[in-house]
């Protein structure tokens, strides 16, 4: 995502966390080890996407105001506004599983809600695929996409995949 579609969505969600009183916008990041950190959306200064790290999927990386350290190896970022207890999101994220990562020709995705949505995104936010999960497994097919990194949105989870 470029810094003009980063800035608007952290502008629509601090407006959005206002609107709800007694509720601070965070945002959580899901690293790779599938450790959680909850931050208040406040202190985010930018999300970079490190496509020279592609090759590790650990391109994913959060800055802080005020703080020379950053957040990296992020695999999931979840933004929340209203009162979501973590350990829901937590469990949604156990449940669903993505290989395989890379992908050539299809990837398979299991555990995700039957009638959720799946869309597949660049990573300027465009959406090139939909698809609705009608089972314990749905397939799809990413073989017509270029190669490079993709985001894949599942309900309140957005997993990060690469073309090979």
């Amino acid at each position: 995502m470029d810094k003009k579609t980063l800035l608007f969505l952290f502008t629509i969600f601090m407006f959005a966390g206002m609107c709800f009183a007694g509720s601070v916008p965070s945002i959580i990041l899901i690293k790779s080890d599938n450790s959680s950190i909850e931050y208040a959306l406040s202190t985010v200064r930018k999300i970079v996407f490190d496509e020279e790290d592609a090759e590790n999927l650990s391109g994913m990386r959060v800055q802080f105001n005020n703080s020379n350290s950053d957040v990296t190896s992020v695999d999931t970022i979840l933004f929340q506004t209203g009162t979501v207890e973590i350990p829901e999101i937590m469990g949604e994220k156990c449940n669903v599983y993505v290989y395989p990562n890379p992908v050539s020709e299809f990837l398979i995705i299991e555990g995700a809600a039957e009638l959720s949505e799946i869309k597949i995104c660049d990573l300027n936010g465009k959406v090139l695929k939909t698809k609705i999960v009608d089972g314990k497994t749905t397939k799809i097919t990413v073989s017509d996409l270029s190669q490079g990194l993709y985001l894949m949105q599942i309900g309140k989870q957005v997993i990060k995949f690469r073309m090979k």
